[in-house]
């Protein structure tokens, strides 16, 4: 393509003067497709004319005057060649990277480059030492004041990260830089910066996250466990978006009022896309407020019974009895019922003693006897809600037992009586009155059917036979 571009413009600088004189009669005579009719009147009557006209038109040709139907610079004669798309876009990423970086390797000394390799070196180093010495001055600190030495730890890897900035900060000062290098270094050093300051923010978060747990604590210890991890979560968010925001518009130049304008008709668009995120976060503040649980509390829900592990904005998991971790969203419990179990003072026990039908009634009223002197005793006696009696009652005759109705309340107070306790506790009550009806001789009923046959000697079948008619 370059050789026939040289050789285009030698043949026009060596072109006789009348070429370039006849070239607009060629120019009009080839764009004129649609002239008048006295044109091509005068056209028809001078024959030599038309002979003129294509003898210059072969002129054109031989001496490469431009033809407005083919590129600038090609042959009229030649094809002309096919470039590839992707070829193309390849070549000019690689002029514009050639652009950017060419003058820092052909104008940087070997001194700037090595200036470089220190910068970073020293930064990764005194990150390393200087970030882990203050980690651990706070570790230490912890014990004595616990909020201080949080604050000290929080900052340490964020500080190790803006010596490394600095170093590299450093190092790029000593190369020659092209002026769109230049702007792309000084925005990714700044952003490194801000990305810094957002870390040491969103740790020191922490820090305000146990002040909230320690003042919640002082009214209720349940309410502390289940809103300061929500403060906690609420402000890392928020610092999050005020530095994307910051960095937005001072690094990237970026118009964020027309951002913040544009909100109000995205609003709209994202609350309606967002309606059951919405309603888990009124969910969350529903939980919080009317505290139907706590992290900690066994409930009951949607016939699935298990632990409350934890409260997010969005869902609630559930440890449930079979180990299992179940996970609701917020919005079902707005209009769900939740059966705390461990808002309950205590437990409440029904068991039924059964004991045969052939115990005579002093044997009974023994039986009500020993179960009332057995929740008498001071250790089982102790558990129990003080304000409920427990009631034991010969309260109905089943079809194959006598039936002894035994009722009390276990009191549950956590951490020392819990949901084990009871269990160990009704142990404990079975296994004396097992004791007890066996030293008395009294036997416990099973569902049974008696057959009164002959040869019995509790029950003996008698058959009396009817004196046969006519016979005195």
């Amino acid at each position: 393509m370059l050789a026939a571009l040289i050789l285009t413009t030698s043949t026009l600088a060596a072109a006789p003067p009348q070429t370039e004189l006849r070239t607009p009669a060629i120019q009009t005579a080839g764009t004129q497709t649609d002239g008048s009719h006295a044109d091509r009147t005068q056209g028809a009557a001078t024959p030599g004319a038309g002979t003129e006209g294509a003898g210059t038109q072969a002129d054109s040709r031989a001496v490469g005057v431009a033809d407005p139907m083919r590129p600038e610079g090609v042959e009229a004669d030649a094809a002309l060649p096919l470039k590839d798309p992707l070829g193309q876009a390849v070549e000019s990423v690689g002029g514009t990277i050639g652009k950017a970086l060419g003058p820092t390797f052909t104008h940087t000394r070997w001194t700037g480059w090595l200036t470089l390799l220190a910068g970073i070196l020293a930064g990764v180093v005194a990150a390393r030492l200087i970030g882990s010495a203050i980690e651990a001055f706070g570790e230490r600190m912890k014990p004595r004041r616990e909020l201080a030495g949080l604050a000290i730890a929080a900052v340490a890897r964020p500080i190790g990260l803006g010596l490394l900035v600095l170093g590299l900060a450093f190092g790029l000062g000593m190369l020659h830089l092209s002026p769109t290098l230049a702007r792309i270094a000084a925005g990714t050093i700044a952003l490194l910066y801000v990305v810094a300051l957002a870390w040491a923010a969103i740790n020191l978060v922490d820090v305000l996250e146990t002040l909230a747990h320690r003042a919640i604590a002082r009214t209720d210890q349940r309410a502390a466990a289940m809103v300061a991890p929500l403060v906690g979560k609420a402000l890392r968010v928020f610092v999050v978006v005020v530095f994307a925001l910051f960095a937005a518009e001072n690094i990237f130049q970026a118009d964020i009022k027309a951002w913040l304008a544009g909100l109000g008709i995205a609003g709209l668009a994202i609350s309606l896309a967002s309606q059951d995120s919405v309603r888990n976060l009124f969910g969350s503040i529903t939980v919080l407020l009317d505290k139907p649980f706590a992290v900690g509390d066994r409930i009951i829900f949607d016939g699935a019974e298990g632990t409350v592990e934890r409260i997010g904005l969005r869902s609630t998991r559930i440890r449930l009895l079979s180990g299992n971790l179940m996970t609701l969203p917020n919005m079902r419990f707005i209009d769900g019922k939740v059966e705390n179990v461990s808002a309950r003072p205590g437990v409440r026990r029904l068991l039924n003693v059964t004991i045969p039908y052939d115990t005579p009634p002093e044997k009974v009223e023994e039986a009500l006897s020993i179960v009332r002197s057995l929740l008498a005793e001071p250790d089982l006696a102790e558990e129990l809600l003080p304000d409920r009696t427990p009631v034991i009652r010969f309260n109905d005759l089943n079809a194959d037992s006598l039936n002894l109705l035994v009722v009390y309340w276990y009191q549950l107070r956590p951490p020392d009586r819990t949901w084990e306790t009871y269990q160990m506790h009704a142990e404990r009550f079975n296994l004396r009155l097992l004791r007890r009806f066996e030293d008395a001789g009294i036997e416990f009923a099973f569902p049974t059917r008696t057959l009164m046959l002959a040869g019995d000697p509790a029950r003996r079948l008698v058959i009396e036979h009817a004196p046969a008619a006519g016979r005195s």
